[in-house]
């Protein structure tokens, strides 16, 4: 027997070509729709994409129909999960991903649902760890669509696409697999089904011939859907009768592919997985094994240009990953270790979700409409604030509880430092200590915890006002003095929290900063010297002895692609360095060092598509960099901020590190380390862009 397996779906953008609001009422539309069907054909069977977050946005229009949304949920009509939404899987945090599963299996179990198959469509690639992270949440089978698609020359030295298998076993990192589906002819392959029986035939026909090369098992998954469109309501009368004709066997003399030994019935992935593994285990077949992430394919395939679209939100995105992930989970764990009952799952899954909501492919890939990045930057506003308030009421509670000898005198203050990190801790802390005039205090002495004296010394010292809320009051205005300090902290131990006295002194003078003047464009922290000549900047490394000549170079270049794909134009690179240009050392003490220099870009206005090339017209665009060396440091930390008035066109920064590797680097994605290769890109790539978590690594 041979089956055609009709799996019938939505793939849900929940924004793109419209604003999140503009699909939420298409949303509506196509819900509405499928549970007409539904009383129509009690055995009609949709997928909602994997998704639950549907019923969230659903249900805010329509609350009075959760019962019958769980109802057929239940009863499998409906399929949703295990995903919350589909995010993409490198601009999001490996975190980020884990938390998407949890709460859309959370959501999911509320509803009764039970599907299990990890299905990602769309996603532009795929991170090597997911067979571990299925395996860890109890999923089959992983159908994808994008990624497994390589290339190589045959006998004439012509590229051709790779006879890649549709089903195989994928194996992470860890050793962890799962048995991969993939999508070759795309998750629309069977969009609709028509009521004319020969057009039907016709088709199955071909799907034979379309799949003949790459059978393993009887089973052809057939996806009955597209992006955004609503269910088939006629599609279980036109199965029956597409049914009956091959029974029959009456019309197949005019398609040779077709017999009697065949059926097309609506499936649901998880039955789909479940017989195609059944064959494959009684069958004994034996699928290739594929290994580490799924990203190959074209630029038009895996679109590696949306890493860096719209560079803020991406920006965004990881200050609010950080501070989830970094320091508010840490802190309320530290808390809940030593205070029960500080931790709030409802707030932090509040706010995950949050953040969750701008991870769909289309949204943080930020290759959508000018309405969907305003509707981001809103949500990263508005989750900036709440974590913003939650690590201050996290620091205060901790800052209550700390056991810091001199904080039994009332009239001392406490300053609270926590490490979140997984080591102890030395490091150079700026702070702002506000002192009130009712307090009459001129002058303070710093300790830490076991009373030893803590030097600091002050950068600035201004009048200033403290807005004072209240749960029983209305908020106030306390008027006094900031002294902005730097400290020199010393062994802040992981995951933990320290604790300093701020106390009265009336005898005590601070040290203030001494910034050494200099009209030498260069800085010097005994361990790096950076400095600038005839627009280079170069830098020494004293441990090694190196110096790097020109180490960061400023190139822009035409673009003519899109937000999905970069086309660099036929024009050459501008190299930027040797514009107009000005250094300046705008901190100088022992503690921080910082070169700022500013760059007037003049860069062509516009790219001329009437004559291809970049316009003649030029606009300044200003430029500005600050390299900061910071006390006991060798690392050199670079600031970029750019009024960019150009357009059609891509500002990259080159750093030259005299490192021959060959073509070999190294970065880190969710979970893995990966090693590079020129291999890897396709053929044909014309702007090779590989993605990082955090870091990209050169080493010899």
């Amino acid at each position: 027997m041979k089956y055609f397996c009709v799996i019938s779906h939505t793939h849900w953008d929940r924004e793109w070509y419209l604003p999140f609001e503009g699909f939420r009422l298409k949303l509506v539309d196509l819900v509405d729709h499928l549970l007409e069907i539904l009383e129509d054909y009690p055995d009609f069977i949709f997928h909602m994409d994997a998704q639950t977050v549907v019923l969230e946005d659903y249900l805010q229009i329509r609350p009075e129909k959760k019962a019958i949304l769980k109802k057929y949920i239940s009863s499998g009509n409906i399929v949703i999960g295990p995903w919350y939404l589909q995010n993409d899987f490198y601009l999001t945090s490996g975190e980020s991903t884990i938390r998407n599963l949890l709460e859309g299996i959370k959501l999911q179990k509320e509803y009764n649902g039970k599907a299990n198959t990890a299905y990602a469509p769309d996603q532009f690639g795929n991170i090597s760890q997911m067979p571990q992270i299925m395996k860890n949440f109890g999923l089959k089978g992983f159908i994808f669509g994008r990624g497994n698609e390589k290339y190589e020359k045959n006998e004439k030295g012509e590229w051709r696409r790779c006879k890649d298998p549709l089903e195989f076993i994928w194996k992470g990192p860890d050793g962890s697999t799962c048995t991969a589906f993939h999508l070759r002819y795309w998750y629309n392959n069977a969009q609709r089904f028509s009521e004319d029986i020969n057009k039907n035939l016709l088709q199955l026909n071909y799907f034979i011939d379309m799949y003949r090369e790459f059978e393993v098992t009887p089973y052809i998954l057939l996806m009955n859907g597209v992006d955004h469109l609503e269910p088939q309501g006629n599609l279980l009368p036109i199965l029956d009768d597409i049914n009956k004709n091959l029974q029959s066997g009456e019309k197949l003399k005019d398609y040779p592919n077709l017999n009697k030994d065949m059926v097309i019935k609506q499936y649901n992935m998880d039955q789909y997985v479940s017989d195609a593994l059944k064959f494959i285990e009684e069958n004994e077949v034996k699928l290739p094994v594929i290994e580490g992430q799924l990203r190959s394919g074209s630029e038009f395939s895996i679109l590696a240009g949306t890493f860096s679209t719209c560079t803020d939100i991406k920006r965004e995105n990881v200050l609010a990953q950080n501070m989830l992930e970094c320091k508010l989970e840490p802190i309320y764990s530290i808390m809940e270790n030593n205070m029960k009952g500080s931790y709030s799952n409802d707030h932090f899954r509040y706010m995950w979700k949050s953040l969750i909501k701008n991870h769909p492919h289309d949204s943080i890939c930020t290759c959508s409409h000018d309405g969907v990045i305003q509707h981001m930057r809103g949500n990263y506003n508005n989750l900036s604030y709440m974590t913003s308030q939650m690590l201050e009421r996290g620091m205060k509670s901790i800052a209550n509880h700390i056991d810091t000898k001199g904080r039994e005198n009332p009239d001392n203050f406490i300053i609270t430092l926590v490490n979140t990190t997984e080591k102890p801790v030395d490091d150079i802390v700026k702070i702002e200590i506000f002192i009130s005039d009712n307090t009459k205090i001129e002058n303070f002495e710093l300790f830490d915890g076991e009373g030893n004296k803590v030097d600091y010394q002050i950068i600035e010292k201004f009048k200033g006002v403290y807005n004072s809320t209240s749960p029983v009051n209305l908020p106030g205005i306390i008027d006094g003095t900031s002294y902005i300090v730097y400290i020199d902290v010393k062994n802040v131990n992981a995951m933990a929290a320290k604790g300093i006295i701020v106390k009265a002194s009336p005898t005590y003078s601070p040290i203030n900063v001494v910034n050494v003047k200099t009209d030498k464009p260069e800085i010097d922290n005994g361990l790096v010297k950076i400095d600038y000549s005839r627009g280079k900047v170069n830098f020494k490394f004293y441990n090694t002895n190196k110096t790097i000549k020109n180490a960061v170079e400023i190139e822009d270049e035409g673009e003519i692609g899109d937000s999905y794909v970069n086309i660099p134009s036929k024009d050459a690179a501008i190299k930027c360095n040797l514009f107009k240009s000005k250094a300046e050392v705008i901190e100088n003490n022992e503690f921080y060092k910082k070169l700022k220099i500013n760059y007037e870009l003049k860069l062509p206005a516009y790219y001329d598509y009437a004559n291809d090339k970049r316009s003649d017209e030029t606009i300044i665009s200003p430029c500005e960099l600050i390299f900061t060396l910071k006390k006991g440091s060798d690392v050199i930390d670079m600031e970029y901020n750019i009024d960019n008035k150009s357009k059609d066109h891509r500002l990259r920064f080159i750093f030259n590190t005299e490192i021959n590797t060959g073509d070999v680097s190294y970065s880190d994605i969710p979970f893995d380390i990966l090693r590079h290769t020129d291999a890897e890109h396709f053929y044909a790539t014309r702007s090779k862009s590989l993605p990082s978590t955090s870091f990209a690594l050169l080493q010899n």
